[in-house]
């Protein structure tokens, strides 16, 4: 189920009464909610600023927005602030599934870098390598809001 919309579309349009099941596990890690500036511009630049910083400490970073446009836009904005990182970007945009399964089987190497669309949140299973895990795991940005609550949950997931 996604959030308080979702539940009104579903109450006006079907009249039913709805109620909420709690989830079966509490989430394993803290979801922490940044500032991230309205304007595209800065927003992708706040984004890499926080990638650099996350694949020193060599983290693997999945960065998850709505759509491919909003993919393709964030590596145009940011190709100098990443350029030096060129190498360890991969994306996961749901057009060609062979790229995609090459995207996944890298995405959670040390300091690599996965620039998807929120399709990846979808029982994708990345495999971390041990430096991975001995540094934090997995990183995952979410810039923009996500369409509703399930599909932000499946991003989180």
């Amino acid at each position: 189920m996604g959030g308080n919309a979702d539940e009104q579309i579903l109450r006006n349009a079907y009249h039913i009464n709805l109620f909420r099941v709690p989830r079966n596990l509490p989430s394993k890690v803290p979801v922490r909610k940044r500032y991230r500036p309205p304007e595209p511009d800065l927003l992708y630049e706040v984004v890499a600023q926080e990638i650099i910083e996350l694949i020193e400490n060599k983290r693997p970073v999945l960065v998850i927005f709505n759509t491919i446009k909003d993919v393709q836009e964030f590596l145009i904005y940011t190709e100098i602030s990443l350029a030096q990182y060129k190498n360890k970007i991969s994306r996961i945009e749901g057009i060609s599934p062979e790229d995609d399964r090459n995207s996944i089987k890298v995405a959670g190497n040390s300091g690599h870098i996965t620039i998807a669309t929120a399709a990846a949140g979808r029982g994708m299973d990345i495999k971390l390598d041990q430096v991975s895990l001995e540094n934090g795991g997995l990183h995952v940005i979410i810039p923009y809001p996500m369409q509703n609550e399930r599909v932000f949950w499946q991003c989180v997931g």
